[in-house]
Parts: C-alpha cells; sequence; structure tokens
C-alpha cells in the first residue's frame, strides 16, 4: 500500500490568522498563531495511506469497489450524492493524520488555562491536517495525469452530505491503517483525532484534474473559516 511520509509542511502565519478570523485582521490572534508555529512543528507527524480501487458500480447511493491485488470488493454507502462517483473508473481510499501529540498539549493547555494558546494551536493542527490530505490529493492527481483521465472531488464520511459518519467503517476496511498508527473506535472516529479520510475519484469522464472540495453542498459553507470555492 503507497505510504506518504514526512511530507514538509508550510504555512504563513498572517494567512492563517486571516482564515481563522474571516479574513479580518487580529493582531493578539497573528501573535498566538506565530508563537505555536515552531511548536506544531514539533509535534506534527504527517503522514497518509492510500488504497487504489476498482469501481465496480455506482448506484443506489452505493459505490461498488474492488482491491485488484487481493480480490476484496466491497461497497460505501455515499447517500444521495452518490452520482459524484458516477464518472469514476478508479478510486483512491486514504487516510491523512498528523498523529497524537499536538492533540495532546492541546489538552494540557486547556486544562493550564491557557485557552487562546491552545485554540491557535489547534487550528493549525486543523491546517497542517488539510496540507496532509492536500499531499494525497497531489499524488491522486499524478496517478490520473499518467493514464490522461480527470479527477473528482474528495469525499469523505461525515463531510459529504448524506454519508454518514458510521460509513467510516465501510470505507477503512479497504485501508491499512495501522500502517500510519490510526484506528477506528466503535462510532467510527478516526483515532488520532487529528486524522481525515477521503474517497477520490479518476477517469477519463472528468473534466478537472485537480481534487476539489465538496465544501459547496456543505449546510456550513458560508460560515465555516476552512471554506473551499
Amino acid at each position: 500500500m503507497p505510504l506518504l511520509k514526512d511530507m514538509p509542511i508550510e504555512m504563513d502565519p498572517e494567512r492563517v490568522a486571516l482564515d481563522m478570523n474571516h479574513n479580518r485582521p487580529n493582531e493578539p490572534l497573528l501573535k498566538a498563531v506565530t508563537a505555536a508555529m515552531p511548536l506544531l512543528h514539533d509535534l506534527i507527524e504527517p503522514q497518509a495511506v492510500y488504497t487504489e480501487l476498482e469501481v465496480l458500480e455506482v448506484a443506489d447511493q452505493k459505490c461498488r469497489l474492488k482491491v485488484n491485488q487481493n480480490g476484496l470488493e466491497g461497497s460505501v454507502q455515499l447517500g444521495p450524492r452518490f452520482e459524484l462517483m458516477s464518472q469514476a473508473r478508479l478510486a483512491v481510499a486514504g487516510v491523512s493524520t498528523i498523529g497524537p501529540k499536538l492533540d495532546e498539549e492541546v489538552s494540557r493547555l486547556k486544562e493550564s488555562g491557557d485557552l487562546f494558546e491552545s485554540y491557535a494551536l489547534d487550528s493549525l493542527g486543523v491546517m497542517a491536517l488539510g496540507e496532509v490530505s492536500k499531499a494525497l490529493a497531489r499524488a491522486v492527481e499524478a496517478r490520473a495525469a499518467e493514464k490522461e483521465w480527470g479527477v473528482g472531488l474528495r469525499l469523505a464520511p461525515g463531510s459529504l452530505v448524506g454519508w454518514r459518519q458510521a460509513g467510516q467503517k465501510e470505507l477503512c476496511a479497504f485501508i491499512p491503517l495501522d500502517e500510519i498508527g490510526v484506528s477506528l473506535n466503535p462510532s467510527g472516529v478516526l483515532i488520532p483525532f487529528k486524522s481525515a479520510s477521503s474517497l477520490i475519484g479518476m477517469g477519463p469522464g472528468y473534466t478537472s484534474h485537480t481534487v476539489g472540495a465538496v465544501c459547496k453542498y456543505c449546510p456550513r459553507r458560508e460560515t465555516c473559516w476552512r471554506r473551499k470555492e
């Protein structure tokens, strides 16, 4: 199974602070983000693991998938937006993580009363995880380019409207989580918490060569500070 490790995480503190505050300058927030940045790099362990799957069928709100190497077959219940995978010939199921250390430090800061510092560090962790997921998306784009195909959106249980968090179990059955020290709890939550799954389709029917986000389908799209256009 392909692994991505030790990818560089580069973020501009000023841009991060602006994003966190809906593009409004905030000097105390910028100061907290800038101070937290070195700590972020000491604490994160950016990794991702992914599996390439054959798309057998997309119908009835489901996507049926197969791992070509070992014949493992299964379905993921995508919900009403299942058509987003309808152009896929192949799909990549993956999980990204930054490890547990940052969340442990965020909890320590909260317990000691350093709430603003914990908020800044936690938000940086969310954005760092996003950068790891982008690295995974770039790997999918490169694979699709080899075939002269396009790529679809990044879909995930709990993020795509209608694909319930419980669907994490179906998706992660295709992914060797232990390769990057990630597990799935009984509620369908990835552990460590700063981990994220994705399912990305690729095929000749897609017109985009860049993996997109599902923000336009999200009911919180107008208020989310991490919204992508």
